[in-house]
């Protein structure tokens, strides 16, 4: 097995603790605070439910906010395919089709295991944007 050059070694050492200590910051400070998360919440539950309004009577400029908002890494083809595809959903977005498939399973009277949902959660999202985003609308 062949060793890596030292002075490689180094620049690449110093770049990575740098961006684990600029990760490690976000972590142990996070700029969501819960009150903008339940804001941000009840604003994508709001528009969730009236999405379709939005897009048939809305213009260019409003359609192409909502699209970004769902879809904020954008949609591509797959020509070869012949599909649509969207490799990033908004998390929040993201989570109704989950959390709508576990609300009726509890409306069945099927357990949830407790720790079901903490992938959502770990989603992220820039909050901010989606705030501004979605008040435009």
């Amino acid at each position: 097995m062949s060793r890596v050059d030292n002075t490689i070694y180094k620049k690449f050492k110093a770049k990575y603790e740098t961006q684990k200590e600029e990760l490690q910051s976000k972590i142990e400070n996070p700029t969501l605070s819960s009150s903008n998360l339940e804001l941000a919440i009840d604003k994508a539950l709001t528009l969730s439910e009236s999405h379709e309004k939005i897009w048939v009577d809305g213009d260019l400029k409003q359609r192409q906010k909502l699209q970004h908002l769902v879809f904020p890494s954008g949609l591509g083809y797959d020509k070869s395919n012949d599909r649509v595809r969207t490799p990033k959903v908004n998390a929040i977005f993201g989570s109704i089709p989950i959390l709508s498939k576990e609300i009726s399973n509890i409306k069945k009277g099927e357990p949830i295991p407790v720790n079901q949902f903490s992938d959502c959660v770990t989603q992220t999202y820039n909050s901010s944007d989606f705030l501004s985003g979605i008040s435009d609308m």
